[in-house]
């Protein structure tokens, strides 16, 4: 029995003669083929047996690269620029895609749910896309932008307040939120950059 390895296929031919033969098929399949008897010859049988890729692929017979070896749920080996190859990155990775797959599944929701409140005659929400335009009764547009301008910019106040907490403390800023409170006119951060300084 002669042994062919393509890739994501294995291809085993043998016949009832001393001669293999090789066939590169691409189809998970089984296939017989009956050769014709020569003069003063037996007919001869070639078989072919083909087992398929042990998983799939993003793109058939192609090989995926060592660190992903389908234990990482929807992993079909789709990697091409290496990203992954750090195991800490590629952890990294894997809980920003739940982040973003849980915001887009609260978008899909919000935007389905307003849009049955609409067409059911309920409420009259505008239609998603248009929601930004709209002028609503409860609050002007002009106090809304105003809420809405200072919040996004708090928040990044408040993020570089993390990042500053997390490189001068090594802590969380909830640690950093509880020491503070326990002795709030010696913890400051005026005390604490004064403490990590050289």
């Amino acid at each position: 029995m002669d042994t062919a390895t393509s890739r994501g296929f294995q291809v085993l031919a043998c016949s009832g003669t001393s001669s293999f033969t090789r066939k590169k098929i691409h189809k998970t399949s089984f296939c017989a083929t009956y050769l014709p008897a020569r003069r003063g010859h037996a007919p001869r049988h070639l078989i072919t047996c083909i087992r398929a890729q042990e998983r799939p692929t993003w793109l058939p017979g192609l090989d995926s690269p060592p660190y992903l070896d389908g234990t990482l749920p929807g992993d079909y080996g789709f990697d091409p620029l290496g990203l992954g190859e750090d195991p800490e990155s590629l952890r990294w990775y894997v809980q920003a895609e739940l982040v973003h797959a849980r915001f887009a599944m609260a978008g899909v929701a919000g935007i389905l749910l307003t849009d049955l409140l609409r067409v059911t005659g309920v409420s009259d929400l505008p239609v998603w896309y248009e929601a930004g335009t709209t002028k609503f009764s409860f609050a002007s547009t002009t106090t809304l932008f105003i809420v809405l301008h200072n919040v996004g910019r708090l928040a990044m106040v408040a993020m570089l307040g993390f990042i500053v907490q997390a490189s001068v403390t090594h802590v969380g800023p909830v640690n950093n939120l509880m020491e503070h409170l326990s002795n709030p006119w010696h913890r400051t951060i005026i005390q604490t950059l004064a403490e990590s300084g050289p």
